[in-house]
Formats: structure tokens, C-alpha cells, sequence
């Protein structure tokens, strides 16, 4: 497991985030993409070192690549949302395949959001504000569930806006 401390950057809310990617160099692209936002970073090159890293810091967000070795994304969601801290995370999947059928499974399996590897950075930042936002209204009401589907979210319809044809 590695641990960073908070850099200055760009958010003003930061939030404690676990990156979990069983290649180094992915995993160190997330991490420090989440530090020059300014978030605090925990990362993890496994799953099993993913759900220690999870108990331990007990992150706002957890980034997981669905196949790592030794559990999967899928497995360390399922086992982390089964404990109480768990429930209060949002995760989201990363992978390089991006089937309707893993989309589904990682759906099932508890993540919030599901991105292609080596995300755009404007789509995370989008992903990252709709997390800020439901957690700042989280203390006034309840809030309804994050949309699970990444073709539902808004993240990627904002992502999928940007491809499109001005007019």
C-alpha cells in the first residue's frame, strides 16, 4: 500500500481517495491526477492490499480496476460494501473493456461509475463534482442514489456531449 500526502491543487473540497490498479503505471496516473486536484491519495497494486487500503483509510471515493490480481474490482466492492463503512463510499470501476455485459456486472456489483482506463480528465473532473455535490446535500436531505449505468451518468453524458457537433 501507498500513501501520499495532500498536495495544494485545484479542489477546494478535497476528499480522501483510494486507487487501487494492478498496473503500476495506470494505477500511478490516477494517483497523481488525484493529487494535483488536491485530494488526499491511498493506492493499492492488488485487491486484497485494495480492501486493507479501504479498511484502513476508509476513503470519500475508491478508483478499482476491475481485474486486479488476487480479488477483483467486483470483490473488493461487494466485500467493502458489506461492512458499515463501506455504504458511505462511492466507487468507481476502471477498465480497458467497456462491454454492456461487464458495464452490467460492475453495476451489480455496487460501482457508482464505470470509465475506460486512462479517463479524460475533464470526465473525471465532472465525475468528482457530481460526488462533491451529493455529498454537500447529504447533510440537509437524503439524496437519491448515484445513476450506476456510465452511459446513464452524468458524467458520461457530459462526456459524450463533448463529441458531439456544435451547432
Amino acid at each position: 500500500m501507498e500513501s501520499a500526502a495532500r498536495k495544494p491543487g485545484r479542489s477546494s473540497m478535497p476528499l480522501t481517495v483510494a486507487v487501487a490498479d494492478g498496473h503500476s503505471r495506470d494505477r500511478w496516473l490516477l494517483a497523481t491526477v488525484m493529487e494535483i486536484e488536491g485530494h488526499v491519495v491511498h493506492s493499492a497494486s492488488n485487491g486484497s492490499d485494495a480492501l486493507a487500503c479501504l479498511e484502513q483509510h476508509r476513503p470519500d471515493v475508491a478508483i478499482l480496476d476491475v481485474a486486479m490480481p488476487a480479488l477483483s474490482g467486483m470483490e473488493v466492492v461487494a466485500a467493502a460494501k458489506g461492512r458499515a463503512w463501506g455504504k458511505h463510499t462511492v466507487f468507481i470501476a476502471v477498465s480497458d473493456r467497456s462491454t454492456l455485459e461487464e458495464r452490467r456486472a460492475a453495476k451489480s456489483a455496487g460501482f457508482h461509475f464505470y470509465l475506460t482506463k486512462r479517463p479524460d480528465l475533464a470526465v473525471l473532473r465532472r465525475v468528482f463534482a457530481s460526488i462533491k455535490s451529493k455529498q454537500n446535500r447529504v447533510v440537509a436531505s437524503p439524496v437519491a442514489p448515484l445513476r450506476h449505468d456510465a452511459a446513464e451518468s452524468p458524467a458520461h453524458q457530459a462526456g459524450a456531449a463533448q463529441h458531439r457537433p456544435r451547432r
